[in-house]
């Protein structure tokens, strides 16, 4: 058996430690800016979720006073001669 040829071929196709490890942290850099960005765009739908909710409240809230504006007047009205 002739290992010659197969160890030549290892040796051409390996890359040195420390280019793997300048390819690790590229690749570790671009991981971060994508958490980042999926981070930030889920911030962003549940601060529009929030938005919703408190409009929904403020409406409530303005129906609920003109109900008592409307209740109020009724009775003023009723209590006239």
């Amino acid at each position: 058996m002739n290992s010659a040829p197969t160890l030549d071929n290892q040796q051409r196709t390996l890359i040195p430690r420390s280019d793997v490890m300048v390819i690790q942290a590229g690749l570790n850099e671009k991981i971060q800016q994508l958490i980042k960005q999926v981070d930030a765009i889920h911030a962003e739908r549940v601060g529009m979720r929030g938005g919703y909710g408190f409009a929904v409240g403020v409406i409530g809230l303005l129906l609920a006073i003109g109900s008592l504006v409307l209740m109020w007047v009724k009775f003023v009205i009723g209590a006239l001669p």
